[in-house]
Protein backbone atom coordinates (compact mmCIF):
# COMPACT_ATOMS: atom_id res chain seq x y z
CA UNK A 1 0.00 0.00 0.00
CA UNK A 2 1.43 3.39 -1.01
CA UNK A 3 1.86 6.28 1.41
CA UNK A 4 -1.06 8.07 -0.23
CA UNK A 5 -3.21 4.95 0.06
CA UNK A 6 -2.25 4.57 3.71
CA UNK A 7 -3.32 8.16 4.38
CA UNK A 8 -6.67 7.61 2.69
CA UNK A 9 -7.12 4.32 4.55
CA UNK A 10 -6.45 6.00 7.93
CA UNK A 11 -8.82 8.90 7.16
CA UNK A 12 -11.67 6.61 6.13
CA UNK A 13 -11.07 4.26 9.08
CA UNK A 14 -11.04 7.05 11.66
CA UNK A 15 -14.12 8.70 10.17
CA UNK A 16 -16.20 5.53 10.10
CA UNK A 17 -14.88 4.33 13.47
CA UNK A 18 -15.86 7.61 15.12
CA UNK A 19 -19.29 7.62 13.48
CA UNK A 20 -20.00 4.06 14.64
CA UNK A 21 -18.64 4.48 18.19
CA UNK A 22 -20.48 7.77 18.71
CA UNK A 23 -23.81 6.33 17.59
CA UNK A 24 -24.05 8.39 14.43
CA UNK A 25 -24.21 5.02 12.66
CA UNK A 26 -26.27 3.06 15.20
CA UNK A 27 -26.33 -0.74 15.47
CA UNK A 28 -28.19 -2.24 12.55
CA UNK A 29 -27.14 0.47 10.10
CA UNK A 30 -26.04 -0.82 6.70
CA UNK A 31 -22.87 0.52 5.07
CA UNK A 32 -22.63 -0.08 1.30
CA UNK A 33 -19.22 -0.36 -0.33
CA UNK A 34 -20.15 1.60 -3.48
CA UNK A 35 -21.68 4.45 -1.49
CA UNK A 36 -18.66 4.66 0.81
CA UNK A 37 -16.24 4.67 -2.12
CA UNK A 38 -18.17 7.52 -3.71
CA UNK A 39 -18.48 9.44 -0.45
CA UNK A 40 -14.75 9.36 0.34
CA UNK A 41 -13.64 9.43 -3.29
CA UNK A 42 -11.48 6.33 -2.87
CA UNK A 43 -11.33 2.93 -4.53
CA UNK A 44 -13.41 0.01 -3.37
CA UNK A 45 -10.14 -1.70 -2.45
CA UNK A 46 -9.49 0.94 0.23
CA UNK A 47 -13.06 0.57 1.52
CA UNK A 48 -12.71 -3.23 1.72
CA UNK A 49 -9.47 -2.86 3.71
CA UNK A 50 -11.20 -0.49 6.12
CA UNK A 51 -14.14 -2.88 6.52
CA UNK A 52 -11.75 -5.73 7.34
CA UNK A 53 -10.18 -3.64 10.12
CA UNK A 54 -13.60 -2.70 11.52
CA UNK A 55 -14.61 -6.36 11.40
CA UNK A 56 -11.51 -7.30 13.41
CA UNK A 57 -12.72 -4.90 16.09
CA UNK A 58 -16.18 -6.52 15.95
CA UNK A 59 -17.75 -3.16 15.06
CA UNK A 60 -19.29 -4.42 11.81
CA UNK A 61 -20.02 -7.67 10.02
CA UNK A 62 -20.39 -8.40 6.29
CA UNK A 63 -23.27 -10.41 4.95
CA UNK A 64 -24.09 -11.39 1.41
CA UNK A 65 -27.10 -9.65 -0.09
CA UNK A 66 -27.21 -7.41 3.00
CA UNK A 67 -23.97 -5.50 3.03
CA UNK A 68 -21.89 -4.32 5.93
CA UNK A 69 -23.96 -4.03 9.11
CA UNK A 70 -23.01 -2.19 12.32
CA UNK A 71 -22.95 -4.67 15.19
CA UNK A 72 -24.49 -4.17 18.68
CA UNK A 73 -22.32 -2.32 21.17
CA UNK A 74 -21.96 -5.32 23.48
CA UNK A 75 -20.11 -7.24 20.77
CA UNK A 76 -17.41 -4.60 20.21
CA UNK A 77 -13.82 -5.21 21.23
CA UNK A 78 -13.90 -2.46 23.85
CA UNK A 79 -10.26 -3.12 24.80
CA UNK A 80 -8.99 -2.21 21.33
CA UNK A 81 -6.96 1.02 21.67
CA UNK A 82 -8.52 2.53 18.54
CA UNK A 83 -12.05 1.83 19.79
CA UNK A 84 -11.15 3.47 23.08
CA UNK A 85 -9.72 6.48 21.23
CA UNK A 86 -12.84 6.87 19.08
CA UNK A 87 -15.19 6.59 22.06
CA UNK A 88 -13.18 9.17 23.99
CA UNK A 89 -13.37 11.54 21.02
CA UNK A 90 -17.14 11.26 20.60
CA UNK A 91 -20.36 11.93 22.44
CA UNK A 92 -19.90 8.71 24.42
CA UNK A 93 -16.85 10.20 26.18
CA UNK A 94 -18.36 10.57 29.74
CA UNK A 95 -19.57 6.97 29.85
CA UNK A 96 -16.30 5.70 28.40
CA UNK A 97 -14.33 7.64 31.01
CA UNK A 98 -16.45 6.16 33.80
CA UNK A 99 -15.92 2.64 32.50
CA UNK A 100 -12.17 3.13 32.14
CA UNK A 101 -11.86 4.69 35.57
CA UNK A 102 -13.62 1.73 37.18
CA UNK A 103 -11.37 -0.68 35.24
CA UNK A 104 -8.19 1.13 36.27
CA UNK A 105 -9.23 1.42 39.91
CA UNK A 106 -9.76 -2.34 40.01
CA UNK A 107 -6.53 -3.31 38.23
CA UNK A 108 -3.83 -0.74 38.96
CA UNK A 109 -3.66 -1.10 42.77
CA UNK A 110 -3.34 -4.88 42.43
CA UNK A 111 -0.73 -4.53 39.69
CA UNK A 112 1.21 -2.05 41.80
CA UNK A 113 1.17 -4.41 44.78
CA UNK A 114 2.54 -7.21 42.62
CA UNK A 115 5.14 -4.87 41.14
CA UNK A 116 6.33 -3.94 44.64
CA UNK A 117 7.14 -7.63 45.19
CA UNK A 118 8.23 -8.72 41.73
CA UNK A 119 9.94 -5.74 40.06
CA UNK A 120 13.55 -6.18 39.04
CA UNK A 121 16.23 -3.67 40.01
CA UNK A 122 16.19 -2.34 36.44
CA UNK A 123 12.42 -1.83 36.54
CA UNK A 124 12.69 -0.07 39.90
CA UNK A 125 15.32 2.28 38.52
CA UNK A 126 13.23 3.05 35.45
CA UNK A 127 10.14 3.69 37.57
CA UNK A 128 12.06 6.25 39.59
CA UNK A 129 13.46 7.83 36.42
CA UNK A 130 10.00 8.12 34.89
CA UNK A 131 8.56 9.56 38.11
CA UNK A 132 11.24 12.24 38.22
CA UNK A 133 10.56 12.92 34.54
CA UNK A 134 6.89 13.55 35.29
CA UNK A 135 7.80 16.02 38.02
CA UNK A 136 10.27 17.88 35.76
CA UNK A 137 7.94 18.09 32.75
CA UNK A 138 4.95 19.14 34.87
CA UNK A 139 6.93 22.05 36.28
CA UNK A 140 8.03 23.03 32.79
CA UNK A 141 4.51 22.83 31.33
CA UNK A 142 5.72 20.21 28.82
CA UNK A 143 2.50 18.36 28.12
CA UNK A 144 3.81 15.88 25.55
CA UNK A 145 6.90 15.11 27.61
CA UNK A 146 4.79 14.55 30.71
CA UNK A 147 2.44 12.22 28.83
CA UNK A 148 5.38 10.17 27.53
CA UNK A 149 6.71 9.61 31.06
CA UNK A 150 3.22 8.95 32.43
CA UNK A 151 2.48 6.23 29.87
CA UNK A 152 5.89 4.63 30.30
CA UNK A 153 5.49 4.59 34.08
CA UNK A 154 2.18 2.75 33.87
CA UNK A 155 3.49 0.25 31.33
CA UNK A 156 6.41 -0.58 33.63
CA UNK A 157 4.09 -1.12 36.60
CA UNK A 158 1.84 -3.45 34.58
CA UNK A 159 4.82 -5.38 33.19
CA UNK A 160 6.57 -5.57 36.57
CA UNK A 161 3.45 -7.16 38.10
CA UNK A 162 4.49 -10.45 36.49
CA UNK A 163 0.92 -11.00 35.27
CA UNK A 164 0.83 -11.33 31.48
CA UNK A 165 -2.84 -10.28 31.31
CA UNK A 166 -2.13 -7.07 33.21
CA UNK A 167 0.81 -6.43 30.88
CA UNK A 168 -1.47 -6.69 27.83
CA UNK A 169 -3.52 -3.76 29.17
CA UNK A 170 -0.64 -1.34 28.58
CA UNK A 171 -2.12 -0.07 25.30
CA UNK A 172 -5.52 0.40 26.95
CA UNK A 173 -4.07 2.48 29.78
CA UNK A 174 -1.95 4.46 27.30
CA UNK A 175 -5.07 5.49 25.36
CA UNK A 176 -6.78 6.53 28.58
CA UNK A 177 -3.85 8.67 29.69
CA UNK A 178 -3.47 10.24 26.26
CA UNK A 179 -7.18 11.00 25.99
CA UNK A 180 -7.40 12.57 29.42
CA UNK A 181 -4.16 14.53 29.21
CA UNK A 182 -4.84 15.95 25.76
CA UNK A 183 -8.25 17.28 26.81
CA UNK A 184 -6.99 18.94 29.99
CA UNK A 185 -4.71 21.90 30.55
CA UNK A 186 -0.99 21.12 30.86
CA UNK A 187 0.27 20.09 34.30
CA UNK A 188 1.22 23.15 36.29
CA UNK A 189 3.49 24.13 39.15
CA UNK A 190 3.19 21.78 42.07
CA UNK A 191 2.46 18.21 41.04
CA UNK A 192 0.43 17.82 44.22
CA UNK A 193 -2.12 20.41 43.10
CA UNK A 194 -2.44 19.34 39.49
CA UNK A 195 -4.68 16.55 38.29
CA UNK A 196 -2.33 16.06 35.37
CA UNK A 197 0.74 15.75 37.58
CA UNK A 198 -0.12 13.30 40.33
CA UNK A 199 3.39 12.14 41.18
CA UNK A 200 4.77 13.35 44.50
CA UNK A 201 6.44 12.37 47.77
CA UNK A 202 8.61 9.57 46.39
CA UNK A 203 10.51 7.31 48.77
CA UNK A 204 12.18 3.95 48.29
CA UNK A 205 10.81 0.60 49.32
CA UNK A 206 12.89 -1.16 51.98
CA UNK A 207 12.82 -4.27 49.82
CA UNK A 208 13.41 -3.23 46.24
CA UNK A 209 13.40 0.52 45.93
CA UNK A 210 9.97 0.66 44.26
CA UNK A 211 8.43 4.11 44.74
CA UNK A 212 5.90 3.94 47.57
CA UNK A 213 4.11 7.22 47.11
CA UNK A 214 2.18 7.97 43.99
CA UNK A 215 -0.21 10.68 45.04
CA UNK A 216 -3.16 12.30 43.31
CA UNK A 217 -6.22 10.90 41.52
CA UNK A 218 -4.25 8.03 39.96
CA UNK A 219 -2.48 7.06 43.18
CA UNK A 220 -0.97 3.62 43.70
CA UNK A 221 0.98 3.75 46.97
CA UNK A 222 1.15 6.34 49.72
CA UNK A 223 3.47 6.98 52.64
CA UNK A 224 2.96 10.29 54.39
CA UNK A 225 5.26 11.70 57.05
CA UNK A 226 5.69 9.56 60.13
CA UNK A 227 2.28 7.95 59.89
CA UNK A 228 2.46 5.09 57.43
CA UNK A 229 -0.63 3.71 55.76
CA UNK A 230 -1.45 2.53 52.28
CA UNK A 231 -4.01 4.89 50.78
CA UNK A 232 -5.08 5.74 47.28
CA UNK A 233 -7.69 7.64 45.35
CA UNK A 234 -10.95 5.87 46.05
CA UNK A 235 -14.37 5.58 44.51
CA UNK A 236 -17.36 5.80 46.85
CA UNK A 237 -21.10 6.33 46.59
CA UNK A 238 -22.45 9.79 47.40
CA UNK A 239 -25.56 11.97 47.10
CA UNK A 240 -25.14 14.73 44.51
CA UNK A 241 -27.26 17.80 43.74
CA UNK A 242 -26.45 18.21 40.01
CA UNK A 243 -28.25 21.52 39.40
CA UNK A 244 -30.72 24.03 40.79
CA UNK A 245 -33.92 22.26 41.88
CA UNK A 246 -32.90 19.12 39.99
CA UNK A 247 -33.53 15.76 41.72
CA UNK A 248 -30.60 14.58 43.79
CA UNK A 249 -29.00 11.31 42.75
CA UNK A 250 -26.58 8.74 44.07
CA UNK A 251 -23.37 8.66 42.03
CA UNK A 252 -19.87 7.25 42.24
CA UNK A 253 -17.32 9.92 43.12
CA UNK A 254 -13.54 9.98 43.46
CA UNK A 255 -11.94 10.79 46.83
CA UNK A 256 -8.26 11.78 46.41
CA UNK A 257 -5.74 10.54 48.91
CA UNK A 258 -5.20 13.17 51.64
CA UNK A 259 -2.62 15.86 51.00
CA UNK A 260 -0.76 17.92 53.59
CA UNK A 261 -3.10 18.90 56.43
CA UNK A 262 -5.97 16.76 55.12
CA UNK A 263 -7.82 13.64 56.26
CA UNK A 264 -10.17 11.08 54.72
CA UNK A 265 -13.05 10.17 57.06
CA UNK A 266 -15.30 7.14 56.74
CA UNK A 267 -18.80 8.44 57.49
CA UNK A 268 -20.86 6.47 60.02
CA UNK A 269 -23.85 8.81 60.38
CA UNK A 270 -25.02 12.10 58.88
CA UNK A 271 -28.05 14.18 59.82
CA UNK A 272 -30.42 15.79 57.33
CA UNK A 273 -30.35 19.57 57.72
CA UNK A 274 -32.52 22.20 56.05
CA UNK A 275 -29.32 23.81 54.79
CA UNK A 276 -28.89 20.86 52.43
CA UNK A 277 -32.24 21.74 50.86
CA UNK A 278 -31.02 25.34 50.48
CA UNK A 279 -27.98 24.04 48.59
CA UNK A 280 -30.20 21.94 46.30
CA UNK A 281 -32.45 24.94 45.61
CA UNK A 282 -29.49 27.20 44.81
CA UNK A 283 -30.11 29.30 47.91
CA UNK A 284 -26.49 29.22 49.08
CA UNK A 285 -24.64 29.72 45.79
CA UNK A 286 -24.65 28.31 42.26
CA UNK A 287 -21.44 26.24 42.41
CA UNK A 288 -23.13 23.03 41.27
CA UNK A 289 -22.77 20.09 41.46
CA UNK A 290 -22.92 19.94 45.25
CA UNK A 291 -21.91 17.00 47.44
CA UNK A 292 -24.58 17.28 50.14
CA UNK A 293 -24.44 16.53 53.87
CA UNK A 294 -22.50 18.13 56.73
CA UNK A 295 -23.88 17.06 60.14
CA UNK A 296 -21.72 13.98 60.47
CA UNK A 297 -19.58 11.68 62.56
CA UNK A 298 -17.17 8.98 61.45
CA UNK A 299 -13.75 7.39 61.76
CA UNK A 300 -10.53 8.83 60.35
CA UNK A 301 -9.27 6.44 57.68
CA UNK A 302 -6.07 8.17 56.56
CA UNK A 303 -4.24 11.46 57.04
CA UNK A 304 -1.85 13.56 54.97
CA UNK A 305 1.60 14.90 55.64
CA UNK A 306 2.03 17.04 58.74
CA UNK A 307 -1.21 15.97 60.44
CA UNK A 308 -0.66 15.46 64.18
CA UNK A 309 -4.01 16.30 65.79
CA UNK A 310 -5.87 13.21 64.52
CA UNK A 311 -4.78 9.73 63.42
CA UNK A 312 -6.34 6.79 61.56
CA UNK A 313 -8.89 5.11 63.81
CA UNK A 314 -9.95 8.27 65.69
CA UNK A 315 -13.72 8.73 66.09
CA UNK A 316 -14.54 12.32 65.13
CA UNK A 317 -17.29 14.78 64.38
CA UNK A 318 -16.87 17.13 61.44
CA UNK A 319 -16.86 20.93 61.65
CA UNK A 320 -17.75 23.33 58.83
CA UNK A 321 -14.33 25.00 58.83
CA UNK A 322 -10.90 24.40 60.30
CA UNK A 323 -9.54 27.33 62.34
CA UNK A 324 -5.99 28.59 61.95
CA UNK A 325 -5.12 28.72 65.68
CA UNK A 326 -2.77 31.66 65.04
CA UNK A 327 -4.89 34.76 64.35
CA UNK A 328 -5.88 37.33 66.98
CA UNK A 329 -9.32 35.76 67.54
CA UNK A 330 -7.91 32.26 67.98
CA UNK A 331 -5.19 33.44 70.35
CA UNK A 332 -7.85 35.23 72.42
CA UNK A 333 -9.79 31.99 72.79
CA UNK A 334 -12.52 32.94 70.31
CA UNK A 335 -12.00 30.52 67.42
CA UNK A 336 -15.54 31.12 66.16
CA UNK A 337 -14.25 34.53 64.99
CA UNK A 338 -11.16 33.05 63.27
CA UNK A 339 -9.88 35.24 60.41
CA UNK A 340 -8.39 32.37 58.40
CA UNK A 341 -10.69 29.36 58.45
CA UNK A 342 -10.21 26.78 55.71
CA UNK A 343 -11.30 23.46 54.18
CA UNK A 344 -9.46 20.75 52.26
CA UNK A 345 -7.42 22.12 49.35
CA UNK A 346 -8.05 19.18 47.02
CA UNK A 347 -11.38 18.63 45.32
CA UNK A 348 -13.51 15.53 45.24
CA UNK A 349 -14.89 14.84 41.77
CA UNK A 350 -17.27 12.84 39.62
CA UNK A 351 -15.84 10.03 37.52
CA UNK A 352 -15.68 12.32 34.46
CA UNK A 353 -13.47 14.75 36.39
CA UNK A 354 -16.15 17.34 37.25
CA UNK A 355 -15.18 18.93 40.57
CA UNK A 356 -17.71 18.83 43.41
CA UNK A 357 -18.58 21.58 45.89
CA UNK A 358 -18.96 19.93 49.32
CA UNK A 359 -21.77 21.39 51.41
CA UNK A 360 -20.29 23.58 54.15
CA UNK A 361 -16.87 22.24 53.19
CA UNK A 362 -17.76 18.71 54.31
CA UNK A 363 -19.96 16.73 51.89
CA UNK A 364 -20.94 13.87 54.19
CA UNK A 365 -23.82 12.25 52.29
CA UNK A 366 -21.13 9.84 51.15
CA UNK A 367 -19.40 6.69 52.29
CA UNK A 368 -16.21 8.72 52.78
CA UNK A 369 -15.21 12.36 52.48
CA UNK A 370 -12.07 14.50 52.34
CA UNK A 371 -11.69 17.36 54.84
CA UNK A 372 -9.02 19.53 56.41
CA UNK A 373 -7.73 17.71 59.46
CA UNK A 374 -8.69 20.71 61.60
CA UNK A 375 -12.33 20.02 60.74
CA UNK A 376 -12.09 16.79 62.74
CA UNK A 377 -12.86 16.95 66.46
CA UNK A 378 -12.18 13.78 68.45
CA UNK A 379 -15.04 12.60 70.68
CA UNK A 380 -15.67 9.62 72.96
CA UNK A 381 -15.95 6.52 70.72
CA UNK A 382 -18.65 5.17 73.04
CA UNK A 383 -21.08 7.84 71.77
CA UNK A 384 -23.47 6.63 69.07
CA UNK A 385 -22.48 8.16 65.68
CA UNK A 386 -26.04 9.38 65.01
CA UNK A 387 -25.90 11.30 68.28
CA UNK A 388 -22.36 12.61 67.95
CA UNK A 389 -23.00 13.87 64.42
CA UNK A 390 -25.58 16.36 65.71
CA UNK A 391 -22.79 18.19 67.55
CA UNK A 392 -21.33 19.20 64.18
CA UNK A 393 -24.25 21.40 63.16
CA UNK A 394 -27.53 21.66 65.09
CA UNK A 395 -26.08 21.48 68.58
CA UNK A 396 -23.06 23.64 67.75
CA UNK A 397 -25.20 26.27 66.03
CA UNK A 398 -27.80 26.50 68.78
CA UNK A 399 -25.51 26.42 71.80
CA UNK A 400 -23.05 28.74 70.04
CA UNK A 401 -25.83 31.23 69.26
CA UNK A 402 -26.85 31.32 72.92
CA UNK A 403 -23.47 31.32 74.65
CA UNK A 404 -21.06 32.90 72.13
CA UNK A 405 -23.17 35.19 69.96
CA UNK A 406 -26.10 36.04 72.24
CA UNK A 407 -23.83 35.91 75.32
CA UNK A 408 -26.63 34.64 77.55
CA UNK A 409 -25.64 34.83 81.21
CA UNK A 410 -26.82 33.87 84.65
CA UNK A 411 -30.27 35.27 85.53
CA UNK A 412 -31.14 36.37 81.98
CA UNK A 413 -34.52 35.86 80.34
CA UNK A 414 -34.44 34.32 76.88
CA UNK A 415 -37.00 33.60 74.17
CA UNK A 416 -36.22 31.02 71.51
CA UNK A 417 -38.50 31.16 68.49
CA UNK A 418 -38.62 27.88 66.60
CA UNK A 419 -37.94 24.65 68.47
CA UNK A 420 -36.37 22.38 65.91
CA UNK A 421 -32.92 20.90 66.34
CA UNK A 422 -31.09 24.24 66.44
CA UNK A 423 -33.76 25.84 68.63
CA UNK A 424 -33.62 23.05 71.19
CA UNK A 425 -29.83 23.40 71.26
CA UNK A 426 -30.24 27.16 71.88
CA UNK A 427 -32.55 26.31 74.77
CA UNK A 428 -30.00 23.87 76.18
CA UNK A 429 -27.24 26.45 75.73
CA UNK A 430 -29.27 29.09 77.57
CA UNK A 431 -29.84 26.67 80.41
CA UNK A 432 -26.13 25.84 80.55
CA UNK A 433 -25.41 29.58 80.71
CA UNK A 434 -27.71 29.95 83.76
CA UNK A 435 -30.68 31.79 82.22
CA UNK A 436 -33.52 32.15 84.72
CA UNK A 437 -36.41 32.22 82.28
CA UNK A 438 -36.34 30.39 78.95
CA UNK A 439 -39.43 30.83 76.77
CA UNK A 440 -39.87 28.36 73.92
CA UNK A 441 -42.09 29.54 71.03
CA UNK A 442 -43.35 27.22 68.29
CA UNK A 443 -46.55 26.18 66.47
CA UNK A 444 -46.17 22.47 67.26
CA UNK A 445 -47.10 21.25 70.73
CA UNK A 446 -44.93 18.16 70.33
CA UNK A 447 -41.87 20.32 69.78
CA UNK A 448 -42.80 22.44 72.78
CA UNK A 449 -42.90 19.30 74.96
CA UNK A 450 -39.42 18.40 73.77
CA UNK A 451 -38.31 21.98 74.47
CA UNK A 452 -39.34 21.54 78.11
CA UNK A 453 -37.08 18.49 78.35
CA UNK A 454 -34.23 20.57 76.94
CA UNK A 455 -34.64 23.23 79.63
CA UNK A 456 -37.47 25.59 78.63
CA UNK A 457 -39.26 27.07 81.65
CA UNK A 458 -42.20 28.44 79.63
CA UNK A 459 -43.77 27.54 76.29
CA UNK A 460 -45.96 29.47 73.86
CA UNK A 461 -47.83 27.99 70.90
CA UNK A 462 -47.86 31.05 68.65
CA UNK A 463 -50.55 29.56 66.41
CA UNK A 464 -53.18 29.13 69.13
CA UNK A 465 -52.17 31.58 71.86
CA UNK A 466 -53.72 35.02 72.08
CA UNK A 467 -51.39 37.96 71.66
CA UNK A 468 -49.90 38.84 75.06
CA UNK A 469 -50.58 42.21 76.55
CA UNK A 470 -47.78 44.44 77.72
CA UNK A 471 -48.44 43.43 81.31
CA UNK A 472 -48.27 39.72 80.51
CA UNK A 473 -45.13 40.01 78.40
CA UNK A 474 -42.04 38.86 80.32
CA UNK A 475 -40.67 42.05 81.77
CA UNK A 476 -37.03 41.09 81.39
CA UNK A 477 -37.26 39.67 77.87
CA UNK A 478 -36.29 41.52 74.71
CA UNK A 479 -39.01 41.66 72.05
CA UNK A 480 -38.57 38.51 69.98
CA UNK A 481 -37.45 38.80 66.39
CA UNK A 482 -39.12 36.97 63.54
CA UNK A 483 -36.04 34.85 62.90
CA UNK A 484 -36.09 31.21 64.09
CA UNK A 485 -33.93 29.71 66.81
CA UNK A 486 -32.69 33.06 68.10
CA UNK A 487 -31.91 33.40 71.81
CA UNK A 488 -33.13 36.84 72.92
CA UNK A 489 -31.43 38.17 76.04
CA UNK A 490 -32.35 40.79 78.56
CA UNK A 491 -31.97 44.51 77.72
CA UNK A 492 -29.67 44.99 80.68
CA UNK A 493 -27.00 42.92 78.90
CA UNK A 494 -27.37 44.94 75.65
CA UNK A 495 -26.27 41.86 73.73
CA UNK A 496 -27.16 41.11 70.14
CA UNK A 497 -27.98 37.62 68.95
CA UNK A 498 -27.60 35.98 65.58
CA UNK A 499 -29.60 33.18 64.03
CA UNK A 500 -27.70 30.01 63.17
CA UNK A 501 -28.45 28.27 59.91
CA UNK A 502 -31.91 26.61 59.89
CA UNK A 503 -32.06 22.91 60.54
Amino acid sequence: MTTQSQGLHTHVLDTLGLEISSGQCPPGSVLRTDELAQRFDVSRTVIREVIRVLESMHLVESRRRVGVTVRPTETWNVYDPQVIRWRLAGADRPRQLRSLTVLRSAIEPVAAGLAARNATAEQCAELTERALGMVATSRGQQLEGYLEHDIAFHRIVLNASGNEMFARLGDVVAEVLAGRTQTRRPPSGSPRRSRSAPCTNWTSSPRRGVPEAYGGPRSIFAKRGSRESTVMAQQVQAVIAPGKNEPVRVETIVIPDPGPGEAVVKIQACGVCHTDLHYKQGGINDEFPFLLGHEAAGVVESVGEGVTDVAPGDFVILNWRAVCGQCRACLRGRPWYCFDTHNAQQKMALLDGTELSPALGIGAFAEKTLVASGQCTKVDPEVAPEVAGLLGCGVMAGIGAAINTGQVGRGDSVAVIGCGGVGDAAIAGSRLAGAAKIIAVDIDDRKLETAKKMGATHTVNSRTATAPTSSSRPSAARRPTNRPSTPVTSPERSSSSASPPPT
